[in-house]
């Protein structure tokens, strides 16, 4: 079993950014940064991005797999919406209070002078950070209007959500005053604010980020009414979107499963009828045989997300254990994370091949 982990802040930027292509970077002004790339890059980069788009958008449709977005972060934090391309200036100096697009385009023109500020949303309101997040993504593409023209593959090129713990940050309340969130103080309520927003004059450190199809699926399931005017303005790119989709028959056994989500990363195992070393088949038993994650896109915790999904698929068909064998650092320390989460036990068994059966919990 093939497994990843979730790559460090260091890694993303080493991966994602190529700071050794652009000498004259500029960490405080991070909107110009761009790649040293020829023209003939760039058109490359344009046709793969269209065959790319044609591609995902010509899926069908399919049953969502739940994400367990709820076990992988903790209640307290706060959610960012932004694009990918401000993130290597985030990760050095953190999430700076600034005059946003959103605002400039709406107060800029009436004589109003614009409070620079950081605004973020609990998980409650995520659909105001993942508003943000369109936002931004459409006018990075160069959008008038983007709600309708962003496609599901722009939130995943160029999308990205931070988490942070907020510190010296108010949330603003119906009679427009706000409450710091740790002491209790109240302020006025800037202009702009609206009731349950939070925002902050100060900057943040950036704890986490999602991106790329984990980003989509928390949209889609955390956005509520925006899906639904995505659908409605740029029907063609939304409603054939396609998630983590689950087929069954793989390999032509009845209960072969097969994972699959937009990045190419599967999971493959069965959910039901396992066999192990010196014991006979069980129905109760399950497998997971392997993960795969395409090397683009890994340590971005996809491999953690099919393996969850694959374990509550082979739980809600009556499997009580499931067969394991890691074969790589990253496919153990899933299997840790699994332990962690409560999902399954310490083994009950080893083989003298090293597979493993641990119960489901």
């Amino acid at each position: 079993m093939n497994l990843i982990i979730m790559e460090t802040v260091s890694e993303w930027i080493l991966r994602q950014c190529k700071f050794s292509k652009q000498e004259t970077f500029d960490f405080y002004k991070p909107k110009e940064y761009r790649p040293a790339l020829t023209p003939q890059d760039l058109q490359t980069q344009e046709e793969q991005l269209e065959q790319k788009r044609e591609e995902f958008e010509a899926k069908d449709p399919d049953e969502i797999v739940e994400w367990p977005f709820e076990e992988e972060y903790p209640q307290d934090y706060v959610f960012h919406g932004t694009t990918k391309e401000v993130l290597p200036s985030m990760f050095q100096i953190g999430l700076v209070p600034s005059v946003g697009k959103f605002f400039e385009e709406h107060y800029g023109d009436h004589g109003v002078d614009l409070e620079e500020l950081l605004y973020m949303a609990k998980r409650e309101d995520m659909k105001k950070a993942l508003n943000a997040m369109i936002y931004q993504v459409g006018k990075q593409n160069g959008y008038d209007w983007p709600y309708a023209k962003v496609t599901p593959q722009d939130i995943i090129q160029h999308g990205a959500l931070v988490l942070t713990e907020p510190v010296d940050a108010y949330q603003a309340q119906e009679d427009q005053t706000s409450v710091e969130m740790q002491t209790g103080e109240e302020t006025e309520t800037p202009l702009g604010a609206e009731p349950s927003d939070i925002w902050s004059r100060s900057s943040q450190h950036a704890s986490s980020v999602i991106t790329g199809p984990q980003l989509l699926q928390v949209l889609m399931e955390y956005g509520g009414s925006l899906i639904n005017s995505l659908r409605a303005q740029n029907p063609k790119a939304w409603t054939k979107i396609k998630l983590a989709s689950t087929s069954f028959g793989y390999g032509g056994m009845e209960e072969g499963f097969k994972i699959q989500d937009p990045s190419g990363a599967t999971a493959i195992g069965y959910t039901s009828n396992a066999d192990f070393p010196n014991y006979r088949s069980s129905p109760t038993r399950g497998e997971l045989f392997f993960v795969t994650v395409p090397e683009e896109h890994r340590r971005k915790g996809i491999g953690l997300s099919l393996s969850i999904q694959a374990i509550q698929l082979m739980k809600s068909k009556g499997c009580k254990t499931v067969n394991m064998s890691p074969t790589s650092v990253g496919g153990s320390a899933i299997i840790n994370a699994l332990k962690q989460k409560g999902l399954i036990s310490d083994p009950i068994r080893t083989s003298p091949t090293g597979k493993k059966e641990y119960q489901i919990l």
